[in-house]
């Protein structure tokens, strides 16, 4: 369990410090503003299933899901540095930031690492609750 919570702490750390420091020094950028309210039941939600992830005890899904973690986190304390999400970064006029980079990396890095997970670990998925 110690290894998944190291692994899952150090993506979201690296994703989610390089995504705050990229947008403090971008400048003026495009602001996506998101109320307190949307914040308040996004954080709850993602220490949960950060937790969840942790307890699984499998280092290839802790490692997947530290991008996705370091989004959240990185978008969710915009918020309280900003008056919205600053999203520094636009490509035909899709504006984003490195944490949502990091939210979708982490998500393609998810499939396969859950479904080896799976396919390792198939004799539990038809254990009685």
């Amino acid at each position: 369990m110690i290894r998944s919570l190291v692994f899952l702490l150090g993506g979201a750390s690296i994703v989610a410090a390089v995504d705050l420091v990229h947008k403090a020094s971008a400048g003026p950028v495009f602001v996506h503003e998101r109320s307190a309210l949307y914040a308040a039941g996004i954080v709850p939600v993602c220490l949960a299933w950060a937790v969840a992830v942790v307890f699984l005890r499998s280092p290839e899904i802790a490692l997947a899901a530290g991008p996705l973690v370091g989004g959240a986190a990185g978008n969710g304390l915009s918020l309280a540095l900003w008056p919205g999400v600053p999203n520094p970064l636009v490509v035909d006029g899709l504006a984003f930031n490195v944490a949502d980079l990091g939210v979708a990396l982490g998500l393609v890095l998810l499939l396969p690492a859950t479904v080896s997970f799976a396919v390792r670990n198939r004799e539990r998925l038809f254990e009685p609750i």
